[in-house]
């Protein structure tokens, strides 16, 4: 697989390639890290993790606390991306410990937290079609019917997450219908399984160096193996980067990640 420098911009329209190995680019003099089990980029290599919360911050600015899309918290609304997503981490904690399953309006609050920062179209076909259907008694015995299945345990394993993953196929419900929604169906089940399911997003792909093209291929299999590829990458950056992470958050080591990863991109 080519992969490209995560720091550089296009030069006319073409990307920078880089080689496993490569210690810095050719083009921009950034320094290169390398996972060697996957071989695959680490960006991190000189982060600054004392400026992760600020950082990440910087880059959530569309978040709208006032949506109608996260009325799961009406009596105190959490005020930033951070806010929610610890907040959503909680509710389906809550959710799973006393009904073993998720209810309509936190998926839609989930929903609307993995799509708020892109295409605002996709928030709102998406969001709408939930909200459209939250008087539908299909749509509540759907999500309760899947997410029940999610109260046994998982194991931090590649194929069991996939496993878990496609589970979802033949559920006709927004952001998780098709069979190749990996990032909307990722981040139901990292909620879930906060300390063992990665998120998945395009643009932390891209902070790895993989791009567009890889990402949205046409093979359902493929956006699979990426994903399966992807978790190994991120448990051994956690690995690697135990030490600055424990004790120093209060979100899990697979959160942490996905924020430096969203920063640096």
């Amino acid at each position: 697989m080519q992969l490209y420098c995560p720091f550089c911009k296009p030069i006319n329209g073409s990307l920078i390639p880089v080689i496993y190995g490569q210690t810095t680019c050719s083009v921009c003099s950034e320094q290169l890290g390398w996972v060697q089990k996957t071989g695959w980029i680490d960006p991190l290599f000189n982060y600054n993790w004392n400026n992760l919360y600020s950082n990440y911050d910087a880059r959530c600015k569309r978040f709208n606390p006032n949506d109608p899309c996260l009325q799961v918290f009406s009596n105190k609304r959490p005020g930033s991306d951070r806010a929610c997503y610890n907040a959503l981490v909680a509710l389906v904690s809550n959710e799973m410990t006393k009904d073993r399953c998720i209810t309509l309006p936190t998926y839609l609050a989930i929903t609307y937290w993995k799509h708020y920062s892109g295409r605002a179209k996709t928030k709102r076909d998406v969001c709408g079609k939930i909200i459209g259907n939250m008087g539908n008694p299909n749509f509540h015995n759907d999500l309760a019917e899947l997410t029940n299945y999610y109260s046994i345990p998982l194991a931090a394993n590649e194929q069991a997450i996939i496993g878990y993953l496609k589970k979802m196929n033949g559920y006709d419900m927004p952001g998780i219908k098709s069979f190749d929604t990996i990032p909307t169906r990722a981040t139901l089940l990292h909620m879930v399984f906060p300390d063992v399911v990665p998120l998945y997003d395009e643009q932390v792909l891209i902070a790895i160096g993989i791009r567009n093209d890889k990402i949205h291929h046409k093979d359902p299999s493929r956006k699979y193996s990426y994903y399966q590829t992807y978790t190994t990458h991120i448990w051994e950056l956690v690995q690697k980067y135990s030490q600055v992470i424990k004790g120093n958050f209060t979100e899990t080591s697979l959160r942490i990640l996905d924020m430096a990863l969203w920063v640096v991109r």
